[in-house]
């Protein structure tokens, strides 16, 4: 299944993350967050954020699920 990632400002998203990157059913396409210091620290945990917009991850036809991870206010928004 491919997953890609929408927000990386809850702890708790990296976890996920994880047992994603070590799971053989999952493959994950790439992420994307708007902010600048959390995207920079989350690529230096090894996330690839590769997507410029929330649009564009959603527009990725190969995009089966969405792991929201950004701030709780933000999260029935995307979800919706």
């Amino acid at each position: 299944m491919n997953i890609a990632f929408a927000g990386l400002r809850h702890i708790h998203i990296f976890d996920l993350y994880k047992m994603v990157q070590a799971d053989a059913n999952y493959k994950i396409l790439g992420a994307f967050e708007e902010n600048d210091a959390a995207r920079q620290h989350a690529e230096s945990l090894g996330v690839v954020c590769n997507y410029s917009s929330y649009e564009e991850l959603l527009a990725d036809p190969q995009v089966e699920v969405v792991a929201l991870g950004g701030c709780y206010g933000d999260r029935g928004d995307m979800a919706i």
